[in-house]
Order: C-alpha cells, then structure tokens, then sequence
C-alpha cells in the first residue's frame, strides 16, 4: 500500500513540475522529487541472500542421507 501512495505522489509531482513554465521552479520540484524517493528507498529492508540452488539440493540431500542412516 506504501508504494501505491508513493507512486502516486510521485506522478503527481512530475505532472504538476511538466505544467510549470517557469525553469528554475520545475528543477527545484524534480530535485525535491529525487530527494523524496531517495529518502523512501533507505527506508527499505535488505534483500535476503538468494540461496545457492547447489547448496540447497546438497542440503536437502545430506539431512535425507542423515535421517536414513540414523533409522
């Protein structure tokens, strides 16, 4: 929902900043624009790590391997 309001907003402020003739005003809101979805990216969590797909199925196959051999 965050990223709907952002968006949103966002478009807001670049239609409005396409309308406005006066130059210096128009790059004072696109600078603003910038500065705002900066401030919202930093506000993200991390990604997780993507799991190594050769890890994973040596993994899986060792733990199977284990509980086998531990019947």
């Amino acid at each position: 929902m965050t990223a709907d309001c952002t968006g949103g907003f966002a478009d807001t402020l670049v239609t409005t900043a396409l309308t406005i003739d006066h130059v210096p005003t128009r790059f004072s809101l696109f600078a603003l624009q910038t500065v705002t979805l900066r401030a919202a990216l930093l506000n993200t969590p991390p990604l997780p790590p993507q799991a190594d797909r050769y890890v994973l199925l040596r993994d899986f196959y060792l733990r199977g391997r284990e509980a086998q051999i531990n019947q």
